[in-house]
This record gives structure tokens, sequence and C-alpha cells, in this order.
């Protein structure tokens, strides 16, 4: 056994000083394998964080997340209600535990300027189903949501840490919530450890009150708590299909009157899934290029790796000759491979972490996932194996070349290097069909994503979002705790912002485009007939006020927007978009109609449709209301003004203080930002999918080039005596160039192959309306644009040997020959 060690340490001391001994090729090597492995390690990173961890929970295989679905609205993937999450908590015959949560949020004063907290609040086993154990005090149990209990929160590490500074006293402590009755102040009674950060957004825990109320038949309808469980052992997913749709039954039959629908389905969604949200699809797609950017640098470097053989054949075979054997020989080049792999490994551990700090740098609400990304010791292993796999992928034929090379052919070939078999040429050259086949596949999917981009930025979202910034503002009830004194407020602040130099219209509203707030609810049009050709009668529900409509830059198409006269709360008129007035009224004026959504308005005016949640979405009938109807507590402001954002904002935020000192501000940012924000799944698949390209089109070019000039090399006693007969300067760089060419074009032809397969799979695939939009795989500009490029890049790649062999002097040609 130590013979065996003492003779692999000798071989890896020899492949060490072999590689010193050509630290060019050492180092091009190890750079080109940084970049492939890095890729690759930044990638598993991620997937490994998203995909595979989300959170630190035991068995999250088994947990799963139950979805609405209501057809005859047209309402997919809808919450439940309260006193449906508390029902399905009952079925201990399909889950070991559940719990609920909804989205909760509150203005913490006492701590400087007030602010913004967004949290969540939560019922039964929320973190007993995540194994989650408190780092300070103790966490909400189910006791804790019983109607009269005290109301009680626990905080994430990161909001103990940041905004209370790690106070160690700070289990007991009362808060001063602003967004709470007065005089009600929530007791803190835990911190949750570090790594527990679900849902990522949430800065702090609080107990959900399972009030009677909110159990009741008539909030059976009310859909805004995410429920999740844990399977029992032995439930199978047809076993969990088939007893909610058991549950969907009773509940018709238990509660006839409390649903305003009768086809709706009760579905099962991964707990992983539902985290990873539009990252699944989009990750999906970047680990096919991850790997295929792995391929090209193995292909590239295994035919460095067997040039660089044919050019040590007299050194392998001196070696041969002094008594090493063949098996000795492949022994001592795989090494070599295997060294410079886990050099580069090593080096691609860096590269990884670039990229992953890159990726954390993405400013979206739906990426907060990717914060917590970090290289940890299975990502390393993976690493390494990687690595180990690579070095062997890449130096088995050049060390099974090195094991077959003819001793005697090789000392009379002296000092002028090896040469290649035409077994060997042969695998040259399928490196670089390979490389140029993956490359174009590449370069396809990556110009996709980019013509996808410029489609979606180009489309109007019914607003004009240039030169407005917007900003929350949640007054605390302590000083508005009335639907009038916040209508004052909300005035107050209105008078002074748009008394300010440069702004030209102030408005609010709760329910912003590309920003949290508002609902959606059935309507009816009363004394109206539902044709079976219309849409499923469903809005979404806005409420606006002051100016909203010209600081947004929505055009009025009909009618008129809201105004003084309208503030009566008891007479209730609205304002509908052109989805509703289009596929509801067939073609009669809405002005001066009657719809129900809730209690009876009346029709005042038609608005553009607005694009929602994000950029390009299908448009949905939406309902406007007029905010002192609604009587919501917090709302954004929109500004439109000709100052610089920076100073619009600056003095809003001081306008805002001169009102109250206790308004928390929150979620400042320009319409044009939340734009960006909302296509940031679309753009993080072509960043990341561009940067791959561009990677595999350099390998393959160099791929390309190095083969050529080896060949060239090879060949150059035959291009001495072509010239010598006649041949001029441009004919020998055609025919050098014919061979670059003719591998390039295999290339092409195999890699669009491929690409059409891949393309017909995708067409079927509903995951790619997460990456592309209004773009299909065949469209006609992203082909001929790949195309394009990668000729570019192998005429580039070819051109440089051709130049060189045209520059040839016969006769110095052929005597080196």
């Amino acid at each position: 056994m130590m013979d065996a060690f003492r003779s692999l340490a000798r071989d890896f001391s020899y492949a060490a000083r072999s590689l010193l001994r050509r630290p060019g090729f050492a180092l091009i090597v190890i750079l080109t394998l940084a970049l492939g492995i890095g890729a690759d390690t930044g990638i598993f990173s991620v997937v490994e964080r998203v995909l595979l961890r989300p959170v630190p929970a035991p068995a999250l295989d088994r947990l799963v997340v139950i979805k609405e679905d209501i057809q005859s609205l047209n309402l997919l993937d809808a919450q439940l209600s309260p006193g449906e999450t508390v029902d399905l908590i009952a079925r201990k015959d399909l889950f070991d535990a559940g719990a609920g949560y909804s989205s909760d949020a509150a203005t913490l004063a006492g701590h400087g300027d007030p602010q913004q907290l967004a949290g969540a609040a939560v019922f039964g086993d929320f973190f007993p189903i995540f194994g989650a154990r408190p780092y300070l005090g103790r966490l909400i149990t189910p006791a804790d949501n019983q109607p009269g209990g005290a109301d009680v929160i626990d905080l994430t590490y990161d909001t103990w840490r940041n905004v209370f500074g790690s106070d160690p006293k700070i289990v007991g402590r009362s808060l001063d919530f602003g967004g709470t009755p007065p005089g009600v102040h929530p007791t803190v009674i835990g911190v949750l450890p570090p790594d527990f950060k679900f849902p990522a957004s949430a800065q702090y825990f609080r107990a959900f009150v399972l009030s009677p109320q909110k159990l009741g038949p008539q909030m059976r309808g009310s859909l805004y708590i995410n429920p999740i469980f844990r399977l029992r052992n032995g439930v199978t997913q047809e076993r969990l299909v088939a007893g909610l749709r058991d549950e969907v039954a009773h509940w018709k039959q238990r509660f006839p009157d409390a649903f305003y629908t009768k086809q709706f389905d009760l579905r099962p969604q991964s707990f992983i899934d539902f985290v990873a949200g539009t990252l699944h699809p989009i990750l999906l797609v970047l680990i096919g290029a991850v790997g295929l950017v792995l391929l090209i640098t193995c292909a590239n470097i295994a035919a460095l790796q067997l040039l660089r053989a044919a050019s040590r054949g007299r050194e392998t075979a001196v070696r041969a000759a002094l008594g090493a054997g063949r098996a000795a020989i492949v022994r001592q080049s795989l090494i070599e491979s295997v060294l410079l792999a886990l050099l580069g490994g090593a080096l691609g551990i860096a590269v990884g972490q670039a990229l992953i700090s890159l990726l954390a740098r993405i400013d979206i609400q739906q990426f907060q996932l990717l914060r917590d990304v970090h290289l940890d010791a299975r990502v390393l292993v993976a690493t390494a194996l990687v690595s180990l796999a690579a070095g062997i992928v890449f130096g088995l034929a050049p060390a099974l070349r090195a094991g077959s090379v003819n001793l005697q052919d090789a000392l009379r070939e002296g000092g002028r290097g090896g040469s290649l078999g035409a077994r060997q040429h042969r695998f040259l050259q399928t490196t670089v069909i390979v490389q140029v086949a993956l490359t174009l596949v590449l370069l396809l999917g990556s110009a996709l994503t980019v013509r996808s981009l410029m489609r979606l930025l180009a489309t109007d979202p019914g607003f004009r979002p240039q030169n407005v910034v917007t900003m929350r503002l949640a007054p605390p009830v302590a000083e508005y705790g009335t639907a009038a004194l916040r209508q004052s407020f909300f005035d107050e602040i209105e008078r002074r912002v748009a008394a300010i130099p440069g702004v030209q219209s102030v408005g609010f509203t709760w329910g912003l485009p590309f920003a949290a707030g508002g609902t959606s609810s059935p309507f009816t049009l009363p004394g109206e007939a539902v044709e079976t050709s219309d849409p499923p009668r469903h809005a979404n529900m806005r409420a606006v006020y002051g100016d909203y409509f010209k600081a947004m830059g929505i055009p009025v198409l009909r009618g008129r927007t809201f105004g003084p006269s309208d503030n009566d709360p008891n007479v209730v008129n609205v304002i509908i978009d052109e989805e509703l007035a289009t596929h509801f009224f067939h073609g009669r004026d809405p002005i001066g109609q009657r719809i129900e959504q809730g209690r009876p308005a009346t029709i005042i005016g038609v608005v553009r449709n607005v694009d929602g949640a994000e950029l390009g979405e299908p448009a949905h009938a939406t309902v406007y209301y007029n905010y002192p109807q609604f009587g919501i507590g917090a709302l954004h402001m929109a500004i439109r003004s000709s100052l610089d954002p920076s100073v619009a904002i600056t003095q809003a935020r001081s306008a805002v203080r001169d009102v109250s000192a206790r308004v928390a501000i929150s979620d400042v940012h320009t319409m044009q930002e939340r734009i960006a924000r909302s296509v940031g799944s679309r753009r993080l698949a072509m960043l990341v999918l561009s940067g791959f390209a561009v990677l595999a089109l350099i390998l393959a070019a160099l791929g390309i080039y190095g083969v050529l000039s080896y060949i060239t090399a090879q060949r150059t006693q035959e291009i001495g005596i072509r010239m010598a007969l006649g041949a001029d300067a441009t004919g020998v760089a055609r025919m050098v160039l014919r061979w670059g060419l003719v591998l390039g074009a295999i290339g092409v032809v195999a890699g669009f192959a491929a690409y059409v397969g891949i393309g017909r799979t995708l067409q079927s695939s509903s995951a790619l309306e997460s990456v592309l939009y209004g773009v299909s795989v065949w469209d006609a500009v992203t082909l001929a644009s790949a195309l394009a490029i990668i000729a570019l890049a192998i005429a580039l790649a070819c051109w440089l040997p051709a130049r060189r062999a045209a520059a040839l002097d016969p006769l110095i040609a052929m005597r080196n020959e």
C-alpha cells in the first residue's frame, strides 16, 4: 500500500514539474476550467438554496401548499379562507400537521423614525412544521391563536439585530405598533434563529386570532390564507387529491349558501415549488445552460491536451524506452489532467462566489432567496467531484493517445515533435463540431431571452411611468383612527406636496401597479342577463384618491374621474377600465350603468387598462373606488413632476414629516424602477444565459483556432509545395479557411438539429412563458441573429491561421520540414 502511495506521489510531483515547465499552457487550461466550473458552482449553489433547501426544515418533500381553483371565475391559484384551512388541519388522515399564514404589516414607532415592518400572521403548527426552535424566548403555538389571548409576536433574527440592536432583554417588551388600535401593544415572546427566513419578506410573526367571525360561514369566500401541511407517511399524491375532493364535496353540503360559486377545486402544490415561484423554470433552464458550458469546456481542453500529447511524443517515447509501461504512461497523463482540473476547480470556487455575489445584488422581491445563497460544504464537495470528473473526461483521450505512441516512430521524429493519427484527427475535429453545436444552442437560447425582454419592455403598461415617483404612507392609528381623520390627512399631504415647485400632480391609491395592494371580487350587472359567451364576472378592486389618474398618466377614455362630489361614503360611484367595459357591456355606453361588487355603485368613467403585478400580463377587469368609500389606512402616493427623482422624493418626505412625524414612509421607488423589478425573472434569465453564451462563443472560437492552427502546422510542407508550384497566398488562405469553415458548418447543422429537438419539447411546456414573452422559439430574427453571430465567430477563428498560412515562405516551409 505504501509503495502505491509513493508511486502516486511521484506521479503528482512529476505532473506538477511538467506543468511548471509549460506555464502558458497550464494557465490557459486552468482559466478555461475555472470559468466553466465556476459557472457550474454558482448555479449549483443557487439550485441547492432555492430548489433543494429553501427552508432549513426536515422532510421538505412532504410539505405541500393547498391552492383553490375557482373555474367559474377563472380565478386560479387562489388562497384559502381561515375556516377552510382549519378544516383541512383537522384532516389527520391526510396530514401530520397543518398551519396557515397571511400577510401582515405594522408601523413601528419609538425606534427612530417610524418604519413599516412586513410580517406574517400565523396559526396552527406553523413553526413545528419547519422544525424551528427559538433563538430567544418561545415561538407562537396554537394556544396563542385562541380568542381572548394576548397579542404576541416573534421577531426574526435580522429584525432583532438590525432594528432592536440585538437587545438581550427584548423578550417580554411591548412594542408601539402604530397600525394597531390605540392602547394595543403586542408583546415580544421570542426571536427566531438566524437561518429561518420564511416567508422571505417577513420581519416579524404575529399570532392570528381564530375568532368565530373569521371562521363563520359568511367568511368562507374570504381567500387570504396560505395553508401549509406536512403529509402523513404513506399518503400518496392520488390519496391526497381524492381526500381534497371529498373535503370540497363536504363543504358544499355543509355550507350550501356560503360559496358564491359551486365550481371550485383544491389543488396541492409542493412547498418547494411554492417557494421557488418564478425562479423554478428559470433555474431549470440555467442548469441546462451551465451543463452545456461545462461540456464545451471539457471538449476545448480535451483538444488542447491532445495537441500537447502530440507535441510530447518524443518525451513519451523516451520514458517508454526507459521501461515505463503503457499503464504508467496513461496514468501519468490522467494525473496531469486531474491536477489541472483540481487547480481549475479551486479557482472556479472563487469565480462561483463572484457569480453568487452578482446574483445576490438583484433587488427584486421574489428573488430574496438569492440573497442567502452561499457556498457550503455540499457545494464544495460537489465542485470537487465535478472537477475530478472533468479531469477524467478531458484527460482520457490524450492519456490513451500517450499510451499508444509508437516508440520507433517517435524517436525517429527527433526534435520535431509528434503528430496525430487519423483517429486523433477525427477526435480533434469532433471536439470542434461539439463546441460549435453546443454554443449555437446557447446562443439561440440567449438571443430568445434578449428579444423577449426587448418585446416586453416595449409594451405599453397603460400609463406613463416617466417622471413618476411613489411611496407608501401609513398614518398612525393613534392620530388618525377614523376614516374622516385619514381622509383629512391625505388631503393635507396632497396640498403640501402639490405646492412643491415642479410637482405637476399628486394622487393616492390602494393597489398601485407593480406593488402590493388591492383585492378582487365577483361582480354583477343588475338587470343584465349573463351571456354564455361572457367571461367570468370577476374584477380587481382598487381605491384611488386625489389626482391619481393624472399623476399616473392613465388616459380617461369616457366620462370623468372622481371629484369632491364623490366623497360621500353613502353614494358609491366607480370608474371601470376598458377591459370590463368592452367585455361586459357589449358595445353599450357603461356611463350611468349600475354595477354591484358587494354593494351597488354607479359607473361614472372608463379608463385605460393598466398592467398589474407584472409588465405585459393579460388585462383583467378592474373597478376603481373613491378612497373615502373604503377608508383604508395606508396608501401609495404617486407624484408626477419635472424634478429629479431624488429631489422629488426628498421634498415629498419633508412635506409628509411636516404633517406628522409618526407616519411610516416605505416602498419608495420610481414607477420605472417598479417596471424594471417586475421583469426581474426574465432579466435574470437573459443576463445569465447571455453570459454563458458569450463564454461558450469564446471557448468555441479558441477551440477552432487551436485545432486549425495545429492542422496548418502539420501541413506546412504541403502548403510550401503548393506555393512553390504556383499557388498564391489568396488560394492558400482560402484552402485553410475551407478546412475550418467545413468543421464549423457541420457544427452549426448539428447544433440547429439539437435546437429543433429542444424547441419542440419547450413549445409544449408551460414553463416557457416564465422565460419568454411574445417570442416564438422559431422566431426568424432570433434564428438569423444567432446564426450570424456564430458564423462571424467561426470566420474570425479561421482567419488568423489562414492569414499565417498565406504568409509562409515556401522555401523556409520546405526547409523546416
